[in-house]
């Protein structure tokens, strides 16, 4: 992997808006089903998340974005674009019982392609944490226009980086290891 793609992350998440922070699964409490089809990947079981919103104005903000998961260990995680929300990609899904045929009375945070990845790493670190920034097209334009940037595309610039993914079996050397290939 490049480490010229590895910074231009760094760049990325450090001028991003962090939005969310996760501090951890509840995983003492029953685990928790989407109301999907049986067989679709979203369904679960999952554990719930301890998380923070850091700015609910910039979650619930309509406009296309580029968004990076992070861990308190320093490795980049994942990177998304949304041509919506940022609330519609990490979303409040309706929760259920296995079963699901009793909805349970709290929302849960989820994201379709980072939850089962995160889940897994929570449980095997009681201290990691996670943040997640995003950068509108406006900050990319400034950024482009300062020469830190190649690309204004929320798109492109994912489909960029990637393209240069990789896994090491410490994860915080890793490079978007839950992005799929």
């Amino acid at each position: 992997m490049s480490g010229q793609m590895k910074d231009l992350a760094e760049v990325i998440f450090d001028n991003g808006t962090p939005f969310l922070k996760i501090n951890g699964i509840t995983k003492l409490n029953k685990r928790w089903c989407r109301n999907v089809k049986e067989g679709d990947s979203r369904r679960g079981p999952w554990m719930g998340a301890e998380y923070e919103v850091l700015s609910s104005s910039v979650w619930a903000f309509l406009a296309p974005c580029i968004y990076m998961v992070k861990g308190s260990d320093g490795g980049l995680r994942y990177v998304g674009v949304s041509k919506n929300r940022l609330k519609d990609r990490w979303r409040l899904s309706p929760a259920y019982d296995e079963s699901l045929t009793v909805r349970l009375p709290d929302k849960q945070l989820f994201h379709s392609q980072c939850w089962k990845k995160m889940e897994n790493e929570l449980i095997e670190s009681d201290n990691l944490t996670f943040e997640v920034r995003v950068l509108f097209s406006d900050k990319l334009s400034e950024l482009y226009k300062q020469g830190v940037l190649s690309l204004t595309c929320p798109l492109a610039i994912e489909s960029l980086l990637r393209k240069h993914r990789c896994y090491d079996l410490n994860t915080a050397q890793s490079f978007l290891p839950w992005n799929a290939i």
